[in-house]
């Protein structure tokens, strides 16, 4: 017999809200004006369940943490080139819905969908810059400054964080959280 004020599959299916998807596409990276290689060369998965991909002058890793997916790319040294390093993120199937304080927003008309986090810049000597991430023709962008890149020993990450959300800021959360190893 069913535990007490246990629900069937059948009624907690019928209270999933079930939103439109978002896809992100790979990184387009330039410094200056002048695009960066950033061609898949490898990727691999490490021993915490991070996917880690190698892609020309950058790392790519891609990590699950209690409030969402967190994405990293590491810089081994100063990329390449002069002025600022402009990462941009192709979004597609949500609407953009707004920034906020806590970074960008994309939803369907339920008022489900995501966060992109602004981004934290992290250099060799532990020095934190937030880095607002900005959409700009259906992609996050975000732009770390030359003058950050000039005075960063490396190496640096710059790392956001992409997470549900049922509206404006209201992020969905998992009990389950970063503990989970494979789905249930």
């Amino acid at each position: 017999a069913p535990e007490p004020g246990a629900r069937s599959q059948e009624q907690a299916s019928e209270r999933v809200l079930r939103g439109a998807p978002i896809s992100f596409g790979s990184a387009v990276i330039s410094r200056g004006g002048a695009p960066l290689d950033s061609t898949v060369e490898r990727g691999s998965v490490s021993q915490d369940g991070s996917l880690s991909l190698a892609r020309g002058e950058v790392k790519e890793q891609l990590l699950n943490s209690e409030d969402g997916i967190e994405q990293r790319w590491h810089y081994g040294r100063d990329p390449r080139g002069e002025g600022a390093l402009v990462l941009r993120v192709p979004a597609q199937g949500l609407r953009f819905a707004g920034e906020t304080p806590r970074g960008v927003h994309f939803a369907d008309a339920t008022g489900l969908g995501v966060r992109y986090s602004h981004a934290t810049w992290r250099d060799a000597a532990g020095k934190q810059t937030e880095v607002r991430a900005r959409v700009v023709a259906s992609a996050v962008e975000f732009q770390v400054p030359a003058a950050l890149l000039a005075s960063s020993p490396f190496p640096a990450l710059l790392a956001p964080t992409v997470s549900p959300e049922f509206g404006l800021g209201t992020p969905v959360t998992d009990p389950r959280g970063g503990s989970q190893s494979a789905p249930p």
